[in-house]
């Protein structure tokens, strides 16, 4: 039974219904009014309903005009062959004895002269003026993936053909992919339009869940089917943890939790591994040797070996303890094998570097980290520095080597300051950033 006094709002805004809470679907409601962020109606079509009732009001309003005296006194057989209206009214039921259907009151209510296009009356399904906005939404937001975004994806340009078709032919199959295509179109939208980015952030995270709990749902049973749609939403997921940071600077605590969604990824499609580089997205894992080398990263493996000297110093000076100073090592050994292996596979050396280093980390480093131990986050510093490089030509990195390091810093005492010293003059060189040397 319907509360006293209650009425329940049906063509509410985005961020009102996404917050369970009614709005009173003004243009712009007052709620986002008062939170200071773009309403969704602003943008959406004023609903059908409304529509239809400003035009039944205006056809019961008295009207001292000829034109209705007119139309009454007028023959049918004029009517029928000078209105072009009458030409788009389907006849009724009775007239004709066939299945053909009759015009509803509302269709015959304006079929009047005071709608010149009433022959559309038909053809009005019943959706609501929010779904209809939401599906030209949609359309905007794969239209946009496809010409705009897909351009900016890694591999995009040895394998756009991946991003571009591919991608969105799968989604057809796998509703859980479309969400998370239309969640990386939003957030794109909100990169390029910082003045709109409330409310395209807001939409990403909405098509981001629908991903999330498709991609639960499936993990549990992996098979040939699902497991091409599964690798490409959480590669679409992983670069949406990057640009989906709107709080502030990314801090360590945010690093973590993307460095634990690509792992957890990895271990769980590891399973599926020979399937899908041998399927239709095999241009992906194709080796694409770069034309030159990478004296970026040639420069940072030196200076992690210097690094690694370093640390070694630390121990046999009594400054470290054993363990840390072997999982310090093996972690940096791993570092500089993520550098090998990308600098001769692809062209994207550095962005290959920041998601692969994850992957092959230690679950002691991972600790380390929470535990803000100093040498673990020195080297952290150098994999900033390398994700500094990625973030040219990877706009969802934005941010986040400065915002990490500069968390990481904080944490240094000047002998570790010292030992991460070429790493962060390569970051404050690059961001004209003023770090604390004290």
């Amino acid at each position: 039974m319907p509360r006293l006094g209650y009425t329940k709002s049906r063509n509410g805004c985005m961020r009102c219904r996404q917050r369970r809470v009614k709005c009173d679907e003004k243009r712009p409601c007052t709620a986002c009014i008062r939170h200071d962020v773009r309403c969704s109606l602003l943008d959406a079509p004023v609903p059908a309903e409304r529509w239809r009732a400003d035009v039944a009001d205006k056809e019961q309003r008295p009207s001292g005009t000829t034109h209705a005296s007119s139309s009454s006194t007028s023959p049918r057989s004029s009517a029928a062959t000078s209105d072009p209206v009458r030409l788009f009214c389907v006849p009724s039921r009775e007239s004709h004895g066939v299945g053909t259907p009759a015009l509803t009151p509302t269709a015959s209510a304006s079929a009047t002269a005071t709608d010149r296009f009433n022959y559309f009356d038909k053809f009005l399904l019943p959706l609501s003026s929010q779904t209809e906005a939401a599906w030209i939404q949609d359309l905007e937001l794969m239209h946009h993936y496809t010409m705009t975004t897909a351009p900016t994806l890694p591999r995009a340009k040895t394998a756009l053909h991946v991003w571009q078709q591919l991608v969105p032919q799968l989604a057809t199959r796998h509703p859980f992919l479309v969400h998370q295509v239309l969640a990386m179109a939003a957030f794109h939208k909100a990169y390029l339009q910082p003045d709109r980015r409330s409310e395209y952030s807001l939409l990403a995270s909405q098509h981001q869940n629908h991903a999330i709990e498709g991609i639960r749902s499936h993990l549990s049973g992996i098979t040939e089917q699902n497991c091409h749609a599964l690798f490409m939403t959480s590669s679409l997921l992983l670069i949406c943890a990057f640009a989906a940071i709107s709080h502030g600077p990314p801090s360590i605590e945010d690093m973590l939790d993307v460095f634990m969604l690509d792992r957890g990824v990895s271990i769980v499609l590891q399973s599926s591994e020979q399937t899908i580089q041998a399927g239709e997205f095999h241009a992906m894992f194709t080796c694409t040797p770069p034309a030159r080398s990478n004296t970026f990263l040639a420069a940072v493996v030196g200076e992690l070996r210097a690094f690694e000297r370093r640390v070694r110093h630390e121990h046999d000076q009594g400054l470290l303890a054993p363990a840390t100073a072997e999982l310090i090592s093996l972690e940096v050994a791993r570092l500089v094998d993520a550098v090998d292996k990308a600098t001769m596979t692809t062209e994207e050396s550095e962005m290959r570097v920041v998601s692969y280093w994850p992957i092959t980390m230690a679950d002691e480093y991972l600790a380390l980290l929470r535990q803000r131990s100093e040498p673990a986050l020195a080297l952290l510093a150098y994999y900033c520095c390398i994700m500094r490089r990625a973030e040219a030509s990877m706009w969802f990195l934005g941010g986040w080597a400065q915002g990490v390091a500069a968390d990481a810093e904080r944490f240094l005492s000047p002998r570790w300051r010292a030992a991460v010293q070429w790493p962060l003059d390569q970051l404050r060189q690059a961001y004209a950033w003023p770090m604390d040397v004290s």
